[in-house]
Formats: structure tokens, C-alpha cells, sequence
């Protein structure tokens, strides 16, 4: 689940790096710039941008002194935040990552301590996962 920064006949745009044809998880920007300087102005992490600027491309996580950060789940927080996210499936599928990981710090996944948001969110991942038997 990172994300690459790619270039189209339309413009610029963020891409999930696992998911095929339902990939594109932001509007297209008009040009490289515009993509990053979003990032920017919402205190993505300098050195994440610079490898965006550099190869186009973010793992979906890095360690640092902070901890670990899910470095494709920000950027989609940021597209979300601004109204720049592309309003495809993928970002649903962000969404209930974003849920099942923040959950999965703090036990958050264990049967008893799991919210309503986390069940959906569960629930929603299986749907588009199982394979249906004929």
C-alpha cells in the first residue's frame, strides 16, 4: 500500500501501489508541483516528499524517532482532508485501513475491544475479499 506519484494525459496523480485498475486514490493535479506542494502545506514529512520528487514512489510504511508511519495512509488522510481524494472504491479500502490500523495499536482488533467503526470496517474488508464458493 504505498503510493506513486504518476503522470497521465490528465495531469499528475497519487496511486496505491497494490490494488490494479481501482488504484488512482486522487484527483489529478495540474502539474508535480501542485501534487506536492499539497503534501507540503499539510505537514507531510519533508523527506518523504523529496523521495516522492525524486522516484515518485512512497512505501506504505517508514520507521523513525516517532515511531512507525503509515506513509501512503497520509497522503490519503491529506486527499480527504483537502477534497482532493479521488472518491473511488480504493479509498474506502483506505478508509477501513486506516481504522484497522489505528486499531491494531492499542488492541483495538481483540473481539472485546473492538467499536462499531472497526466491526464495519472488518466487515467491509471481508466482503471485498472472500471468495464466493460455486
Amino acid at each position: 500500500m504505498g503510493r506513486d506519484l504518476c503522470e497521465s494525459t490528465r495531469g499528475w496523480c497519487f496511486r496505491e501501489t497494490v490494488s490494479g485498475n481501482q488504484s488512482r486514490v486522487s484527483k489529478f493535479f495540474r502539474t508535480k508541483d501542485d501534487a506536492l506542494n499539497l503534501l507540503r502545506e499539510n505537514d507531510y514529512p519533508t523527506q518523504l516528499i523529496d523521495m516522492l520528487e525524486e522516484i515518485e514512489h512512497v512505501p506504505s510504511m517508514v520507521m523513525g524517532p516517532y515511531g512507525m508511519m503509515a506513509c501512503g495512509l497520509e497522503i490519503d488522510r491529506i486527499l480527504k482532508a483537502t477534497g482532493k481524494n479521488s472518491q473511488l472504491r480504493s479509498q474506502r479500502i483506505s478508509d477501513a485501513m486506516t481504522t484497522l490500523f489505528a486499531a491494531s495499536l492499542d488492541d483495538g482488533l481483540e473481539s472485546d475491544n473492538q467499536t462499531d467503526e472497526v466491526k464495519e470496517a472488518i466487515t467491509y474488508m471481508k466482503s471485498i475479499t472472500s471468495i464466493e464458493e460455486e
